[in-house]
């Protein structure tokens, strides 16, 4: 039987060419759509009346074969009976006849079966799922009819032709979710959706086949399906609950399903493989979902995404319904993020403002040069799909890089630093004062991709008319980059009408800036005395209690950053609310409200398009993820942190989520693989001389030496670590570092180094006064003094952790310690 010619079904462009070699199969050299090849019917006679005497064979095939069907030609010959190709006579309808032919110790089983998949057939109607025809039992033979659908069935189409590509697989993912959809409102749950029970007709229209395993709502079949405990499903392609024979069965077994068949279709085969049923149960409860180099580089992060939301370990992690997985593949977003693909475009195309330059010398006049960059910043932000990239960033690289001060640096190092961050245009410019009048020039360097013009302009006026002049130059900006602006001329950006207050709110931000954070905290409040409502200072002094340790009133402080963007409807300043809000609580070990306030923020950042500050966003989420022990979804919020820097050309950004990827790995027992980010995330951070990023790195990598048993290494490592981060600010990452390698010390049996270690720790949390991780680390004196063997001193210790700790009930592990430890014998 030859195969046709045939055009292109999905874009008609062209014939169809053998695919991979395979002349069963055609691909699109237009679209890269494979599909089935049609197959040209013989009239054989000498094999349909081998299969006529086959079938008369069976108790009641001659009578049903006379009244209704003519044989064609056998499909396929099963464990549990023949397929046959048939014509039927009264439809005139080509047709699948199922003859059920079984040992007796398995006919209650095969005839069960066939009854439900002929029941659940008739209750769906749907172009997407097979269509059943007539089911009956004559002479004892059941016998079961669907309508033929002509073509190839997934998983032999993969064999054939390999990896499908992306859109095609988005397209028919989307169809066979939308037939699941019809399944499941008509009560009932299919349990093996598996691309060979998936049927791609010529046509390209996939059909859903082979509802032998369906659950009907209300009926308790399970047992009539089964015999001594036997699976229901494909083991490559079960859900990890149909693992567990007394597991709640639901629809999301089926999103499962799809979701592991669109893996094979993406990479060629299934998501996870193992020796056995029991292997097999366990990397699918366990194991992360990994993707093939081929895959990163050919499919885009928002399928991807996709498909791990599908196979979520957990099905309330999975799409809620067939019906919301169909609309996220046809919108093209990740729904459980949510976060949309940021739009591909080639190099950075970020912008920069940076602080104009004071020409009178008059210290008293800096600000205006800050609140001129910040204005112009901040009506930047409202345009759609703009980067506006921090100018404190690009002062800091420039600091790191050992150039320049950023208002002697040249234009050539301006923008050789923000291009790192992303930024292909940065607008410089200068101001000069004399008594009440304001001379202001501004001009553009560097390139956003060609999409902006150069700038150049001259505004003057009063310092009266400050806010007057800043509009104005945002507006020529704005028109220079080939955008609309705003039509509210800025309040909303600059958050004041009082130039008294933004005055102050400058001074407070430089004080921040130089580390002299009680000094900023009494600017911030000297403008908000100026204006109350001044939503920029209750930002100002919430950082100032952050940086200070104060959790608590930094909580207040952004809350009421929150509840005022509420009111103006600042949706960007809103998102920036809630993520602070998320972290001061992940600082204060509460991670259920961090994950909660830090989600969001994120999802705002995505509904808004604000997709630099969402990767932002989905990097503290994966922190707080990992504390909650959800290492899986951690990992998926980091990769989509680093694939939205990537995007974005922001290189720097990229050393925090590179960490937080390596030790999500860590975790998982993949230390090549976590050491391979740590090296990247250290790598990058040595070039743009970021030391805290270096710091952690380094400690990251002592971590994975140390868990792989090589001391020394370690040792080293952790050395650099506190070498590194010795004049920083980040005091955690220092205590972080001592705990580390106190637990190093622990595994090596040397207590007193181990002691020493941890004295450190306790030291820098009680200095900032951080409960979680004094608490922390009490309990870690605890274990060192249990094997150095005091027991006194051990229980001492875990009484005071569970003081510090403050919860109403103590917590359950340490109180299960402190017992252990109070019944034993007194040390040897």
């Amino acid at each position: 039987m030859a195969q046709s010619a045939m055009t292109c079904p999905h874009c008609h462009g062209q014939d169809l060419q053998p695919a991979n070699g395979d002349t069963r199969l055609g691909r699109c050299g237009s679209c890269g759509f494979t599909f089935p090849l049609p197959v040209a019917e013989a009239d054989d006679s000498t094999w349909r009346q081998q299969a006529d005497a086959e079938a008369d064979a069976l108790p009641g095939w001659p009578k049903l074969r006379g009244d209704r069907y003519r044989i064609i030609r056998p499909l396929a010959t099963g464990a549990q009976g023949r397929i046959l190709l048939a014509h039927h006579r009264h439809l005139d309808q080509i047709c699948v006849v199922k003859i059920l032919d079984v040992e007796d110790e398995w006919r209650q089983v095969a005839e069960a079966r066939l009854r439900t998949e002929a029941r659940a057939g008739v209750m769906v109607s749907h172009r997407n799922v097979a269509r059943v025809l007539d089911c009956d039992c004559i002479e004892g033979v059941w016998y079961f009819v669907m309508e033929y659908v002509p073509g190839e069935n997934l998983r032999d189409i993969v064999r054939g032709a390999g990896r499908l590509c992306w859109a095609q697989v988005v397209a028919l993912a989307a169809d066979v979710a939308d037939g699941l959809a019809a399944v499941h409102a008509a009560g009932l749950i299919h349990r093996d959706i598996k691309p060979s029970n998936i049927m791609l007709r010529n046509d390209g229209i996939p059909k859903i086949m082979d509802l032998g395993l369906v659950k009907i709502a209300g009926r308790p079949m399970d047992m009539a399906l089964t015999q001594d405990g036997q699976l229901l499903g494909t083991p490559y392609y079960m859900a990890p609950e149909q693992f567990a024979l007394d597991g709640e069965i639901t629809s999301q077994v089926d999103i499962y399903g799809l979701g592991a068949t669109m893996y094979h279709l993406l990479a060629g085969r299934p998501p996870h493989r193992g020796a056995g049923v029991l292997e097999l149960a366990n990397r699918h409860r366990h194991d992360p979902v990994v993707w093939c180099d081929a895959v990163i580089r050919s499919v885009p992060s928002w399928v991807r995404h996709v498909v791990e939301t599908c196979l979520a370990k957990q099905p309330e992690h999975r799409f809620t319904s067939a019906t919301a997985l169909r609309e996220a593949l046809l919108s093209g977003m990740d729904v459980r993020s949510p976060v949309m693909a940021p739009p591909q475009q080639p190099g950075p195309r970020g912008i920069a403002v940076m602080a104009l330059r004071n020409l009178s010398r008059d210290e008293a006049d800096e600000w205006i040069g800050d609140a001129v960059a910040e204005y112009l910043s901040n009506r930047l932000r409202e345009l759609e799909g703009l980067n506006v990239v921090d100018r404190q960033a690009v002062a800091r690289l420039l600091t790191q890089q050992g150039g320049a001060p950023c208002d002697e640096a040249t234009d050539e190092q301006l923008v050789a630093a923000a291009r790192l961050l992303g930024a292909g245009l940065v607008v410089v410019g200068s101001f000069q004062r004399s008594g009440d009048q304001l001379r202001i020039s501004a001009r553009t360097v560097g390139n956003a991709g060609g999409a902006a013009e150069r700038l150049a302009v001259n505004i003057s006026g009063t310092i009266a008319r400050l806010f007057n002049l800043e509009d104005d130059l945002a507006s020529e900006l704005i028109e220079a980059l080939g955008r609309e602006g705003s039509a509210d001329s800025g309040a909303p950006a600059r958050g004041t009408q009082s130039i008294e207050a933004q005055e102050k709110l400058v001074r407070g931000r430089r004080l921040f800036a130089d580390g002299d954070y009680q000094g900023a905290i009494e600017a911030a409040d000297q403008a908000l005395a100026d204006d109350p409502d001044f939503i920029d200072a209750v930002s100002l002094v919430g950082a100032c209690y952050a940086r200070i340790g104060d959790y608590d009133r930094a909580v207040e402080y952004h809350r009421r950053e929150e509840e005022r963007a509420r009111q103006e409807g600042d949706m960007r300043r809103l998102a920036e609310a809630l993520g602070n809000v998320g972290v001061m609580y992940y600082y204060k070990g509460e991670y259920g409200l961090a994950y909660e306030f830090l989600a969001k923020a994120r999802n705002i950042g995505a509904e808004e398009a604000f997709f630099a500050d969402t990767a932002k966003y989905q990097a503290n989420l994966g922190f707080v993820l990992m504390r909650l022990n959800r290492f899986e979804e951690a990992e998926t919020a980091f990769a989509q942190a680093i694939d939205i820097n990537k995007k974005y050309g922001d290189l720097v950004s990229l050393a925090w989520p590179y960490n937080g990827m390596g030790s999500v790995l860590l975790k998982q027992r993949r230390y090549a693989e976590a050491a391979d980010f740590y090296r990247r995330a250290r790598s990058l951070a040595e070039e743009i001389g970021d030391r805290v990023n270096v710091g952690v790195s380094h400690m990251n990598l002592g971590r994975c030496a140390c868990l792989m048993g090589q001391f020394a290494e370690a040792e080293a490592c952790f050395d650099e670590a506190l070498q590194t981060l010795e004049g920083t600010d980040f005091w955690n990452g220092l205590t972080l570092v001592y705990e580390h390698m106190a637990d190093m010390y622990l595994q090596e049996g040397n207590t007193a180094a181990a002691m020493h270690a941890i004295d450190k720790r306790l030291e820098l949390a009680i200095k900032h006064g951080n409960q979680r991780m004094e608490a922390e680390a009490w309990e870690q004196k605890a274990k060192a003094h249990e094997l150095a063997g005091s027991k006194d001193d051990a229980v001492r210790c875990l009484k005071r952790s569970i003081e510090i700790s403050q919860r109403p009930v103590p917590h359950e592990s340490l109180n299960r310690y402190l017992s252990e430890i109070t019944k034993r014998p007194p040390f040897a």
